[in-house]
């Protein structure tokens, strides 16, 4: 029964950690070419499309291989001010 608890509490106190995980180049990918762009506000200079992927990835937002990604193919994560959490990846027009 000890164990049952313990294997119980355990599960419980890392579900929050898990949602505060870095998105990865997949997840990244996946939201960048098919999740939904209708709140993305107009262009962005490409000079400043490096401004908010380092950001993400100084905060713990994304993995350095999604920043990369992000830089090279020209989309940028939009962050939420109140978690650091990605809502949205926008693409540079």
């Amino acid at each position: 029964m000890k164990l049952k608890s313990a294997l119980l509490l355990g599960a419980l106190w890392m579900l929050p950690f898990k949602s505060l995980a870095a998105m990865d180049l997949a997840q990244y990918k996946h939201q960048a070419l098919y999740g939904d762009k209708s709140r993305c506000m107009g262009a962005r200079p490409p000079i400043l499309i490096s401004e908010p992927i380092d950001y993400a990835l100084h905060v713990g937002a994304i993995t350095e291989r999604a920043a990369i990604w992000g830089k090279a193919n020209g989309y940028y994560p939009v962050l939420s001010r109140f978690n650091n959490q990605v809502m949205l990846i926008c693409q540079l027009s």
